[in-house]
């Protein structure tokens, strides 16, 4: 029988060494795969039976007392999009951040009394929040900008869709005969 002749690692060039540890790592990753692949999996014991928690509206129709609710809403969005304009102008740090606050808040308060989606029955309501917050923000934005929109039309598109959803929430909320 023919003696083979064993190279050492310092007689391979770098081609045959690049070569020999590729081979060892695709040996060393179709081991761990197959030891991985036919292991068996911990299964879980039960499955949960239960339900995701839905955020519970207050108002879930038109009547006497959604109406008030949503004309009350739409009143205090209305008065802080009038209110924003003079924060704005002050330019005062803790003005802008506390009317953001209240944007948020305006829009957190619809969102538990009307629902969270428009698909809702009031959910024009929250979504007149939404619009609202939008108005404000476009508005900071164009105030950090020397007065000029980074997108063009952006605060007009706010407003236009604020009151579109401010009457749909009032039709919405109002009882019909």
């Amino acid at each position: 029988m023919a003696k083979v002749k064993r190279r050492t690692w310092k007689d391979m060039g770098a081609a045959e060494k690049a070569a020999l540890v590729s081979l060892w790592v695709l040996v060393a990753g179709a081991l761990y795969w197959f030891v991985v692949a036919t292991s068996a999996r911990p299964q879980p014991e039960a499955e949960s039976k239960l339900e995701p928690v839905k955020a519970v509206s207050t108002y879930t129709g038109a009547s006497k007392q959604a109406l008030l609710s949503a004309s009350q809403h739409v009143a205090d969005l209305d008065k802080a999009m009038a209110d924003s304009i003079a924060v704005l102008k002050s330019g005062q740090l803790q003005g802008l951040n506390t009317q953001s606050r209240l944007f948020s808040s305006l829009v957190d308060s619809g969102k538990a009394q009307f629902g969270d989606s428009v698909f809702e029955p009031l959910g024009q309501c929250f979504s007149a929040g939404i619009y609202a917050r939008a108005w404000w923000q476009s508005q900071m934005i164009a105030a950090n900008n020397a007065g000029v929109e980074k997108i063009p039309g952006s605060i007009q598109d706010a407003l236009n869709s604020y009151k579109a959803a401010r009457d749909a929430c009032l039709v919405s909320a109002t009882p019909t005969a």
